[in-house]
């Protein structure tokens, strides 16, 4: 009997994707026929293997960033328009209809006045209440990884489609679809999307494209995973009150740490100088310009950040504002490490800053570089979200600040400074570190499916 056959789909390259790489590997140790696919950033198909997984990219002509935005795109939408051609048809209707005095300057800026107040009207209508399938208009890299990925996966001949985040929903709904021996797809809602952040890289319409996307797949899924209870809870109320979604928390493998060098080498620090440090993405919506601003409030006071990617296009924005402020020479940027090297990377600053700014989705999350904090021995600055800053209130592991106020983030970083033992010996507890543990919760990623696959009996085990 050949083992379930589980095929992984995500949005990106796989190589940095921590969550994905866990998921596939812990799958794989269970006695799945694990492969994951993802998107190629050279433009050719490539396979190799990571962490033991068979590992499949290929290339997928994303649209560039920006289309989709703006007043043509979702004006189709708005008004029925299918197609660019139907809209620009529709169009020329009108403007051959016109009267020859519409190029009196008077009406024309009255006629435009009136324009953008509709413009407005229906883009509101779009935002709050898009149309089904809007998705394919308003976020066209839904469409485009459906178009790559979907075939890819379907060749696999799978039991099980497992679509990590809200972007390849469409892919592996459509590669199910095309699967004679597929039982479904299985949705690892890694955000909430109702309630994603909105930045200089994503806009409201963007939001109601990734919602509309998720409404559409997410009730027809055979089970929903996420990495959060009070997600959990909003995706049940949303979609799928009947089956519970499964927590499956995004924490790092419990391994001993070795605290040599990471951050504070690369700085240049000593031992002695207080350093502060914050992983991962660096949006607005993160909080890190706060961080950097409640610099000017701690002298003496050293901040590391780790931007992923590296190559971040907010990094300079940083660096500007740190040197504006009088403090570039203590604002670091050191270059990411693997996921696997994280921790350890991150265990010789001093606290781990996590400063995210409310919105809906970051008031129900526990981010990864939470655990890390905690897996690395670090005691944690977090803002007021609420779940995160019960998490740490309840743990006892940190202070909680004020969302988007340097100085409540520079007061509570300045507490735990000033208190470090306590706050270690807090985060060093092995029951929080067993609990928090990638060990932990893949048991229930690995139960799941295997109810999915039909129980333990189907299951060819490796151990």
């Amino acid at each position: 009997m050949r083992a379930p056959v589980v095929a992984m789909v995500v949005g990106n390259d796989v190589s940095t994707d921590s969550r994905v790489r866990k998921s596939a590997a812990s799958l794989s140790e269970a006695g799945f026929d694990v492969t994951v696919v993802g998107w190629s950033p050279s433009g050719r198909r490539e396979e190799l293997v990571v962490d033991g997984v068979r590992v499949v990219r290929v290339p997928v002509d994303l649209p560039p960033r920006g289309v989709g935005r703006g007043a043509p795109w979702w004006w189709r939408v708005a008004v029925g328009h299918r197609s660019e051609s139907d809209a620009k048809d529709a169009q020329a209707r009108l403007a051959a209809r016109a009267t020859p005095w519409r190029h009196a300057a008077a009406v024309v800026r009255v006629a435009r006045g009136l324009q953008r107040r509709l413009d407005r009207a229906r883009r509101r209508r779009v935002v709050t209440r898009p149309p089904r399938d809007a998705w394919r208009w308003l976020v066209p890299a839904a469409t485009a990884y459906e178009s790559a990925l979907a075939p890819e996966l379907a060749a696999l001949d799978p039991d099980l489609v497992h679509a990590h985040d809200v972007d390849v929903l469409a892919a592996a709904a459509a590669a199910v679809a095309a699967s004679p021996r597929a039982r479904g797809y299985v949705y690892d809602a890694h955000e909430f999307v109702a309630g994603l952040s909105l930045h200089a890289r994503r806009d409201e319409l963007d939001r109601a494209g990734w919602l509309s996307l998720e409404t559409r797949f997410a009730p027809g899924a055979l089970r929903l995973i996420t990495v959060s209870p009070d997600l959990a809870t909003e995706l049940d109320r949303r979609y799928y009150p009947e089956h519970p979604s499964v927590v499956v928390l995004n924490t790092p493998p419990a391994t001993s740490r070795r605290p040599v060098g990471g951050v504070r080498a690369a700085t240049g620090l000593p031992p002695d100088v207080p350093l502060l440090v914050y992983s991962g993405g660096v949006t607005a919506a993160r909080g890190v310009h706060l961080a950097v601003e409640s610099l000017s409030l701690m002298p003496g006071v050293h901040l590391a950040v780790v931007p992923v990617p590296a190559d971040s296009p907010v990094v300079p924005e940083l660096l500007e504002l740190a040197r504006g402020l009088g403090v570039a020479d203590r604002l670091h940027i050191v270059a990411p490490v693997p996921p696997d090297a994280v921790a350890d990377h991150l265990a010789s600053a001093d606290a781990g800053l996590i400063p995210l700014r409310r919105f809906p989705s970051h008031d129900v999350a526990l981010t990864n570089k939470l655990f890390e904090y905690i897996h690395a021995g670090l005691p944690v600055v977090v803002s007021d979200c609420p779940a995160q800053a019960a998490f740490v209130r309840a743990t006892g592991i940190g202070e909680v600040h004020q969302a988007d106020d340097a100085g409540s983030l520079a007061a509570a970083a300045s507490a735990v400074l000033a208190a470090g033992p306590r706050y270690r010996a807090a985060v060093a507890d092995p029951e929080l570190v067993r609990r928090y543990s990638w060990q932990a919760s893949a048991a229930a990623l690995v139960e799941l499916y295997r109810d999915l696959a039909g129980g333990p009996d189907r299951i060819a085990r490796t151990s």
